[in-house]
């Protein structure tokens, strides 16, 4: 939950890498015009067949990731960003860098959705944009292919399937796994004050369980890492003032127990974001060869630039870079595992 919620100050934000964010004026102007057009009822609420409800956010002090070399929870490691394998270490003897298939489970954060254009994916997130996990990987002396099990909309208990249909089109050994999703699990849809559109607790840990057996069956010899739910509260936090934003949220209606007027609603959102957050660590702690995140995507603060200003909602590419910045520390880990048995 991010400071502003609690009451509390919200912490520094780091200062982003990379170039500045796209020009903001022209943009918001024309989401104005289509707003009042009426073109963009169409993004309605979250579901698998349509745009999810994912923020993005921007790294502060960011929480070492927890790695679990066992199954026992007592043996979880803290994970520090310098045990990621040198470019010396992973090269081939011919002095070629080690081919590395990485398979990432997520929904429109991964895809890019409305981060470049309107109602678009594009190429430009934490995966493969400027900064992001493949080129950070590519860094460590790695030859990485990206195999995308995502979609716009997905919940934990979509990705067992996702997996499977782009493990069926790109079949092949797969070396490390990176999840990202929980998003839509926490949103509660349309109306404001309603939860029966969000997942449950119970839900959602079976889900994260069900995930993690999946990936052991299909990618037994890959690490995973997994990362928390997104705040998405902290959109709220960091847009509720901008008249286009709250336009646009009270139109498209998405997330509306975070984006709503319902503080109440807005406050089990943040405590179901926070019940994910610790499912996911308890999950991966038990299991051999997960690396958590210790809360990392969970913990960031937005600002106004890291909202796409195509929709209000969707990261930015700026987001997306601030999110591999949060996310590297957790995949580095889970990448040095690479290899081992165990």
């Amino acid at each position: 939950m991010p400071a502003a919620a609690r009451g509390e100050a919200a912490p520094r934000r780091a200062p982003a890498t990379g170039g500045p964010a796209a020009p903001v004026t022209a943009r918001r102007a024309l989401v104005a015009a289509l707003l009042a057009l009426g073109t963009l009822g169409a993004l309605g609420a979250c579901s698998p067949s349509q745009p999810d409800a994912t923020p993005t956010e921007v790294a502060p002090t960011t929480p070492s990731p927890a790695v679990s070399s066992t199954p026992e929870p007592a043996t979880a490691q803290t994970a520090t960003p310098d045990q990621g394998a040198a470019p010396s270490d992973t090269a081939t003897a011919s002095g070629e860098p080690d081919a590395l298939r990485v398979l990432a489970v997520g929904d429109s954060i991964s895809t890019g959705f409305n981060t470049c254009q309107l109602l678009t994916r594009c190429d430009s997130t934490w995966l493969t944009g400027p900064d992001g996990v493949t080129e950070r990987l590519a860094g460590e002396g790695y030859a990485p292919t990206l195999v995308l099990a995502a979609l716009e909309g997905a919940t934990l208990a979509d990705a067992p399937a996702l997996v499977d249909q782009a493990l069926a089109a790109d079949p092949g050994e797969v070396d490390l796994v990176v999840v990202l999703l929980g998003a839509n699990d926490v949103c509660a849809g349309t109306d404001p004050s309603a939860t029966s559109s969000a997942t449950s607790p119970e839900a959602t840990a079976a889900g994260t369980a069900a995930l993690l057996d999946h990936l052991a069956a299909v990618a037994p010899h890959a690490p995973v890492a997994f990362l928390s739910p997104p705040d998405v509260v902290s959109v709220w936090d960091a847009a509720h003032t901008d008249p286009v934003a709250q336009r646009a949220w009270a139109q498209w209606r998405v997330c509306a127990s975070a984006l709503g007027s319902d503080d109440a609603a807005r406050q089990a959102t943040a405590q179901r974001v926070a019940d994910l957050t610790a499912t996911v660590a308890a999950a991966c702690a038990a299991r051999e060869r997960c690396v958590s995140d210790g809360g990392a995507i969970a913990a960031l603060d937005l600002t106004a630039a890291d909202l796409s200003p195509n929709d209000w909602f969707h990261p930015s590419a700026q987001g997306q870079r601030d999110l591999a910045v949060a996310a590297w520390p957790t995949v580095q880990a889970a990448a040095a595992l690479v290899g081992n048995a165990g």
